[in-house]
């Protein structure tokens, strides 16, 4: 998917702090697949570490956004644990 593309999407859908992937069409429904930008200022809740392991990344979840021409705008969110 072309950068500018990506860019009008992330614009038009208030999406900033979010990265797309893809995108698709379903039967009833558009599905923008995004990628939690990564937090470089992380840090330990426990300790104030910034030196720490993060586990894996979390299930995708996929979240209700808006409507456009009738169909419902599904955001399918990839992000870290």
């Amino acid at each position: 998917m072309a950068n500018g593309h990506n860019n009008n999407i992330t614009k038009m859908l208030g999406l900033k702090g979010f990265k797309i992937s893809d995108t698709r069409e379903e039967e009833d429904a558009f599905v923008i697949e995004v990628q939690v930008r990564p937090d470089r200022t992380a840090v330990c809740p426990e300790c104030n570490s910034k030196d720490f392991y993060r586990h894996g990344k979390a299930k995708p979840r996929k979240v209700l956004h808006t409507l456009i021409n009738g169909k419902k705008v599904y955001l399918e969110i990839h992000g870290r644990q």
